[in-house]
């Protein structure tokens, strides 16, 4: 029979220690944070006004306008720059 032996240095012992202790320093510190945010007041949720929408929204449909006339304006330089490329 083959004899098996388990055999841990004190190098293993003292990684495998601070290991543990790293893991239960952290644990403790997640405990702690989760303790602190406990006792924080709830966040305000801000309200957006109508005011503040209807300007946003013309806001964005002025930027599509204008990124629709780019993109025409864009189109029309490739035809003149394919009608110059053919000739």
């Amino acid at each position: 029979m083959n004899e098996q032996t388990f055999n841990i240095s004190l190098k293993n012992l003292i990684a495998i220690a601070g290991i543990i202790s790293l893991l239960v320093g952290e644990y403790i510190v997640l405990q702690k944070d989760i303790e602190e945010a406990k006792k924080l007041p709830i966040p305000i949720q801000p309200e957006v006004t109508r005011v503040e929408f209807e300007m946003q929204n013309n806001l964005i449909l002025q930027t599509i306008a204008t990124t629709k006339q780019d993109l025409i304006e864009i189109k029309e330089d490739i035809k003149d720059i394919k009608k110059k490329l053919y000739k």
